[in-house]
């Protein structure tokens, strides 16, 4: 497959640019299906720092601030 795709990545045929360019993430969708491992986990602390953080615009100083994130993301 990996040959096949350099092969055709300078191709004159439209369709094939257009197929090349869809499997140019190749290599990050081989790997989500082999590995049992993604960054949910690191997805969902994120969110939740960012939902704290804007849930504190304008209300307290940045050591309460921490705590509510330290609480938020170990619970």
């Amino acid at each position: 497959m990996d040959e096949w795709i350099y092969t055709y990545k300078e191709s004159i045929y439209q369709e094939l640019k257009k197929l090349q360019r869809f499997i140019s993430d190749y290599n990050a969708i081989k790997n989500a299906i082999l590995t049992p491992f993604n960054n949910g986990l690191v997805e969902g602390i994120n969110n939740k720092i960012k939902a704290v953080k804007r849930s504190m615009y304008g209300r307290a100083s940045n050591k309460l601030l921490k705590i509510k994130m330290l609480h938020a993301c170990t619970g």
